[in-house]
């Protein structure tokens, strides 16, 4: 069967799902998208704040490999970027170059999946495979897939699951092999604050890391290349370390906004003499902010979950190395197996 008359189904619009479209799209797949929020990204979403956005996610992204890097390097809405890096100390080191897509975050995302049908605001609940038999056909197998409310949402030749692993489980049911996979997946909670604040003190600094009981970074999102910045005024993302977060997983995020508020404008009052007012803000919880794969069963892991039987398959980060550049890796490794095996759809 050509692969043209192909239509798959991608559950999830993140960097994962956004890659894997691309992928088939370019190899001459329909490609339908259905994403649970109201827009693409997943952990490098966009939020808006008064009449500004700013990124809530992965504030930037650093590869590890030269391959990412160098797909990084391709992309039309991506740039370099060397923030001014300080300690929590105080103290200025070395400045390292990182990669951010503009106008902000999410654009990465929302650039690969041209040519896809999307679908946001809409939960899968349920996909299940079927076959039919047309009249002087052979015997095709379909997945349906159901809406978190059990409405029809149609009927595809295959369907990928591309959320994080809590959320892949209950979609993955109809291949038990898959299980084991996705419960060996920890995830790793993250919360975050986003503040737009106004000083007459220039703050050097543009990220801020190191150690502390707290915080794990502080991102200067206005500082970014292509980012809208009022004069005297700038906006931050402030990220919790792993373990606080952990700990305060279940905290009021009011409660969570002042600690990691009062932590940051400490750094900011000691080391750069500044008390800033802030003029918005915004708190988001992350719980599958990363993941941990050290306990992935390496003889089954090939990088991403597949079934030629049922046409239902899986990739993101908790297949692979646990962060963005893992989630890439994946979706690049299910798409090249779809596509190589054109009798699996």
């Amino acid at each position: 069967m050509n692969k043209s008359n192909q239509h798959v189904a991608i559950i999830g619009a993140g960097i994962a799902g956004a890659t894997l479209a691309n992928k088939l799209l370019s190899a001459g797949y329909e490609v339908s998208i259905y994403e649970k929020s109201r827009g693409t990204g997943g952990r490098m979403a966009s939020c808006r704040l008064e009449d500004n956005s700013a990124d809530l996610g992965a504030p930037f992204l650093c590869p590890a490999s030269d391959i990412f890097r160098q797909w990084l390097t391709q992309q039309p809405n991506v740039n370099e970027w060397t923030p001014s890096t300080y300690r929590f100390n105080g103290k200025h080191c070395k400045n390292q170059t990182h990669f951010i897509a503009t106008p902000k975050q999410s654009s990465l995302t929302r650039e690969l999946i041209q040519g896809a049908n999307l679908y946001t605001s809409i939960r899968v609940g349920y996909l299940w495979p079927e076959r039919n038999q047309a009249p002087y056909e052979e015997e095709q197998s379909r997945v349906l897939l159901r809406d978190e409310h059990g409405k029809a949402l149609g009927h595809y030749d295959a369907a990928i699951v591309t959320v994080p692993a809590k959320q892949a489980a209950p979609l993955l049911e109809a291949v038990p092999r898959f299980v084991r996979q996705v419960e060996a997946a920890t995830p790793t909670i993250s919360w975050v604050l986003v503040i737009q604040i106004s000083s007459v003190v220039p703050i050097t600094a543009e990220l801020i890391q190191g150690s502390h009981p707290l915080l794990l970074r502080c991102i200067k999102d206005s500082a970014k290349p292509k980012r809208v910045r009022e004069e005297n005024s700038d906006t931050w993302l402030i990220e919790a370390t792993p373990k606080w977060s952990a700990l305060n997983s279940d905290s009021d995020p009011k409660h969570v906004a002042e600690q990691l508020r009062s932590a940051f404008f400490a750094v900011l009052n000691r080391d750069f003499n500044t008390q800033p007012i802030i003029t918005a803000e915004r708190v988001h919880r992350w719980l599958y902010s990363r993941h941990t794969t050290a306990h992935l069963d390496q003889r089954l892991n090939v990088g991403y979950l597949w079934d030629a039987n049922t046409k239902i398959g899986a990739c993101g980060d908790w297949l692979e190395l646990g962060d963005i550049e893992g989630a890439w890796f994946s979706a690049n490794k299910l798409a090249e197996q779809v596509i190589l095996q054109r009798e699996l759809i």
